[in-house]
């Protein structure tokens, strides 16, 4: 046909649609009231040559209907400039996005045209479609996908305009055709995108410093390198009720937390100048390890857990240089060389990753298009680096599919690309989300638009339709709320999705999101970081089972690292005893778990109850009672992490048990099966830590949900006890199978949770014994269940004994012969022995009343049986108790002691500006605050420092802070010098605002005060005496000077002058 025919044909049939359309009286529409087919793309070829924002797109083309858009490749920083880089984008090329607009130039009804469908035949980019400004879902990736506009408040006659907008990462899409259609066609109907999920609404309240008051009081107190007792501290979320194990109380900030293999050990960096620091749980003890690279740095092996991969950098003759890698024993000490090569690739950022299948490792030299794969499996030691150029300079190298290719990131742009090591091709990398994601040894999480998260495999290639059913892209959560979480990670065990929540009930929370069920969110807790550094407020980490989750808060002054415990690891299954000669033999199967250092076995005379933990532990799946008494005896065992953290108990097993006698079983919530809207839910109070709750996050979900548990009984009748509460309007758990029955629950409140609470149903329920299973439903959001019990002992009431779930173990015994001693003025060291039973910790408490210990009470916690308290007022009273607790949380009775720090007058004097001698050059300023500051103005061409000297009266001889208050600059040097008495002390660094990245003269001012810190020195010892303190400003900072105020002195250790707080609240971003 010729182009002028073909272009009329076109024209009428467009003008039949119309009609069409538009039904006449009493007859029904037509299925499509408006498509586009792309048989004549003119506008949308126009549009990509004329974006409404960003660079245009690379190419625009329609061939046989359908319409290929290709982005271009843009910059992660578009204003950075590289003319020494021939394939860096041109100028005015390099934007991060662009949005291409197209008007339909008529009305539609969307009324009655409600579906908009879409095909995608391939896709190897983001792409994202807005109608009327309004997001949508259906380009997430190829083939047929429908959506409901008027979920999207999309109704009545509109005339359409459609926004596509790319990431520019070089790839494309393909359109087929888009469609307003009036019902789904056979084809269609199967793609639509469901209406989405909302998730409940916890409205947990948040505390500054988790109610730690002795803690916080203790802030800022001086730095000790080593304390009695050590550094941990349990504790309990105020919020979410987790329990929290403050891990470090170091000096310094720490960051970088990072677990081994099997959980028994993580990395602390900034602990010392050189090197970083590997705690070890076995000898729970930190081993300094020094060498290695300040960017390629130490990582943990993928095979041995005790060994890190270390490169170290020596200098031939430059630019030449030999990278050489070890692998370092940080619990023997032993380094042994794994591979060296010799390289001439400028030092820019270097980059070591490891593989996710195996020991081979890729070591990559960003700005450069050189890296080296190492391969550990290759005896000869000299042949196991080679050297590999990509055809682009690169950035976040590393290896993919299986080891058979590597992927990169072209350089300081979103293009990715892979290589197969085999024969070299090239593949561009698919870009499927975009914002900061969530990745994972396999699969990793990324946005789409506002409120879509999809679960993409990694190092993605381009997408065709013939691909789609294999779902390397398909929607994780498909939410009808905007959930704005940021960085994380997908869980080693790929069962849970780990981030942090940015706004609105997810707030300044890490939160496990349940891969299977996105609706279901575990609020761990409220992190409290405020400093403005990748390594604290972002990132955290799981351990190899997600039963920690570890993360940096400076809620008390410095980074400390920080663990919550979000659940127990599995119960070990088939658990058989048998009496064998004078023992009893002992065998079970292993749970599905890399934490696993031990099992602890748990004995008892009565079954459900009065259990005690066998001295003896076992490393394999079988063991031997070697001292069993006489009689019934009934057992259960749990795994034991290298943390110490206790597992779930395993089912109950008998031994010379009558059938007659009573038995009593519990079934814990996550031993249970059921499927929405029953949903697990996390909360410190909770066995386990996690329970099940109702909570319809969908109009498509069953109204009632049946959850079902299993066990193992002999013939009998069997109270049915529930653990549960309402978080909402009162509901009852219904037992539907065997027989009936049901247990009501009072109304509760997301604000004000009831505790739970143990109730028994009026019917009992009868086995004919061996297995069975027992079924309960309800269909009232809130509704919580927690564990069962079923029990035919007459005497057996939970509810009565206070019991969270069992078996019930004997408590600890509390500790005997406590004592304390003043070791100074402002120190103060406890001592005590341990009673005659199973102790995990012991936790010390300072405060009057012995009946309230928690939170605002506990300052520390150890496994032995010294603890030192410092940063004491001289002469002054403290009442100490210490509680022990046992592997499963149960707390023994207090005991208390009252010890004196030893007598010394205390001296606390206050210099102004007023008082101060200041030099010439220094200028007043008065902060938004009322406090009286002087500053060095700009441009003054003098290079000496400005010097401000504070002079102090001593009367009592001893050890003194020295507090200052200031406002800090938005500058790059923090540093001020301190002299005392003439002779220098040392440099203070300033605590910065935060590091905006940009933008520094927009910034909020912050006044504060803060104590001196002179390389590394926070206590000064004058005598009686005059004293000069000296601060010396810099000008070279210029015009971004820090100004200073009023000093304070004290040897009052505990005193905090006005101004100074531990919890800066800085924002995470200066304009959130």
């Amino acid at each position: 046909m010729h182009a002028l025919q073909r272009i009329a044909v076109l024209a009428v049939l467009a003008v039949l649609a119309v009609f069409a359309a538009a039904a006449l009286p009493g007859e029904e529409p037509s299925r499509i009231g408006w498509q586009e087919e792309f048989e004549q793309a003119t506008a949308w070829i126009d549009a990509a040559a004329k974006p409404v924002s960003g660079t245009p797109l690379a190419t625009a083309r329609a061939e046989g209907g359908v319409l290929t858009l290709t982005a271009v490749c843009g910059a992660l920083f578009p204003g950075s400039k590289h003319p020494e880089w021939p394939e860096w984008p041109v100028e005015g090329g390099r934007s991060e996005f662009t949005e291409i607009q197209v008007v339909v130039d008529r009305e539609v009804d969307l009324d009655v045209y409600r579906y908009l469908t879409v095909r995608v035949p391939a896709k190897s980019n983001y792409v994202h479609l807005r109608v009327n400004g309004r997001g949508t879902k259906v380009l997430y990736t190829t083939g047929v996908h429908a959506q409901d506009l008027a979920l999207l408040g999309l109704t009545g006659k509109q005339r359409l305009t459609l926004s596509l907008s790319f990431l520019n990462a070089s790839g494309s899409i393909a359109l087929d055709w888009l469609r307003l259609v009036r019902v789904l066609d056979e084809q269609e109907r199967p793609t639509l995108i469901p209406a989405g999920m909302v998730l409940r609404e916890e409205r947990l309240a948040a505390s500054p410093y988790h109610g730690l008051e002795a803690l916080n009081a203790r802030a800022g107190r001086p730095l000790a390198t080593a304390r009695a007792g050590g550094e941990w501290c349990v504790y309990r979320e105020p919020g979410t009720g987790a329990e929290i194990w403050k891990m470090t109380a170091s000096p310094a900030n720490d960051c970088r937390v990072g677990f081994n293999r099997d959980g028994s050990a993580f990395t602390v960096h900034g602990r010392a100048a050189k090197g970083f620091h590997v705690w070890d749980w076995p000898s729970r003890a930190f081993t300094l390890v020094e060498g290695g690279l300040s960017d390629a740095s130490p990582r943990f092996s993928a095979t041995e857990p005790s060994q890190m991969i270390i490169a170290e950098n020596t200098w031939i003759a430059r630019p030449r240089r030999r990278i050489d890698l070890f692998t370092y024993d940080f619990r023997t000490t032993e380094k042994v060389p794994l591979a060296s090569f010799e390289t001439d690739a400028p030092w820019k950022v270097q980059e070591l990753s490891g593989s996710a299948d195996s020991g081979k490792l890729l070591f990559g030299f960003r700005e450069t298009s050189e890296v080296w794969l190492i391969d550990p499996s290759i005896p000869d030691i000299a042949k196991r680096a080679t050297r590999i150029i990509l055809p682009s300079r690169l950035k976040a190298s590393h290896l993919c599919r299986s080891d058979t290719a590597i992927a990169w990131y072209r350089c300081y742009t979103y293009e990715g690309w892979q290589m197969d090591l085999g024969t070299g091709q090239l593949t561009l990398a698919h870009t499927a989300a975009v914002g900061h994601g969530a990745g994972g040894p396999r699969m990793s999480i990324g946005g789409y638009g506002e409120d879509l998260k999809l679960l993409i495999e990694n190092d993605l290639g381009p997408q065709t339709e013939a691909m789609a059913e294999a779902e390397r892209v398909r929607i994780f959560a498909n939410y009808r709320q905007v959930v704005e979480v940021d960085y994380g990670c997908v869980t080693g065990d790929g069962q849970w999705m780990l981030t942090d929540g940015t706004k609105g009930d997810l707030y300044a929370q890490h939160l496990l999101f349940s891969i299977d069920d996105p609706a279901a969110v575990l609020h761990l807790c409220h992190h409290n970081t405020s400093r403005n550094e990748w390594t604290t407020n972002t990132y955290s980490s799981p351990s190899p089972d997600a039963t920690k989750v570890a993360w940096i808060s400076d809620q008390f002054d410095d980074g400390d690292v920080y663990l919550a415990i979000t659940g127990r690891p599995a119960a070990p299954t088939a658990v058989t005893a048998t009496r064998t000669g004078d023992g009893v033999a002992l065998s079970w199967q292993a749970p599905a778990s890399r934490e696993i250092a031990s099992y602890r076995i748990y004995r008892s005379a009565h079954s459900g109850l009065d259990f005690h933990a066998l001295d003896q532990v076992a490393s394999t799946n079988a063991c031997i009672d070697r001292s069993p008494p006489a009689g019934p005896l009934f057992y259960v065992v749990v795994a034991v992490e290298p943390s110490g953290l206790e597992g779930a108990f395993s089912a109950e097993v008998a031994v010379d048990a009558p059938a007659a006698s009573p038995r009593t079983v519990y079934i814990e919530a996550e031993a249970m099966a059921w499927r929405p809207p029953a949903r697990v839910a996390f909360h410190g109070d909770a066995s386990g830590s996690r329970y099940l709750r109702i909570h319809h996050a969908s109009p498509d979900e069953a109204a009632v949900c049946t959850i079902m548990a299993r066990f193992d009984l002999p013939a009998g009748h069997y109270a049915v006890w529930l653990r549960g509460r309402a978080e909402g309007v009162a509901g009852a758990w219904n037992r539907s199978s065997p027989d009936t029955g049901a247990i009501d629950f009072d109304r509760g409140s997301p604000e004000v949770r009831p505790p739970f609470t143990w109730r028994v149903m009026d019917t009992r329920l009868t086995t004919t014994g061996g297995a069975g299973t027992v079924m309960f439903s309800a269909g009232v959001d809130g509704l919580a269940l927690d564990a069962i019990a079923l029990s035919d002992d007459p005497a057996f009431d939970p509810a009565a004994a206070g019991v969270v779930t069992g078996p019930t173990v004997v408590p600890p015994p509390p500790a005997t012969a406590l004592s304390g001693k003043a070791l100074s003025p402002y120190a103060i060291e406890l001592s005590w022995s341990p009673g005659d039973g199973a102790v995990a910790r012991y936790d010390v408490h300072v405060g009057d009343d012995p009946a309230s210990l928690g939170n605002a009470t506990i300052i520390g916690s150890t496994t032995g049986t010294v603890f030192g308290d410092s940063g004491l007022r001289p002469g002054t009273p403290y009442t100490y108790h210490v509680v022990a607790v046992d592997a499963r949380g149960q707390h023994s009775t207090a005991v208390s002691v009252v010890v004196s720090t030893s007598a010394q007058a205390v001296q606390t004097e206050v210099v102004d500006l007023a008082h101060a001698e200041l030099d010439a050059r220094l200028v007043p300023v008065a902060a938004a605050t009322g406090a009286r500051l002087a500053t060095l103005p700009a441009g003054d061409g003098v290079a000496a420092p400005a010097m401000i000297s504070y002079a102090v009266d001593i009367r009592t001889d001893g050890d003194y802070l020295v507090w200052v208050t200031y406002r800090p600059a938005y500058a790059q040097d923090f540093a001020i010098a301190v002299a005392i008495d003439g002779k220098p002390a040392g440099t203070w660094q300033l605590r910065p605002p935060f590091s905006p990245m940009w933008k520094r003269d927009a910034a909020p001012e912050y006044v504060w005060t803060d104590k001196i810190v002179a390389d590394g020195t926070d206590v000064f010892h004058f005598a009686p005496g005059r004293h000069v303190i000296t601060l010396a400003l810099d000008p070279k900072l210029g015009a971004l000077q820090h100004a200073i105020g009023t000093l304070v002195v004290s040897n009052d250790h505990s005193f905090r002058p006005a101004g100074y707080s531990p919890q800066a609240n800085w924002a995470k971003r200066w304009w959130q």
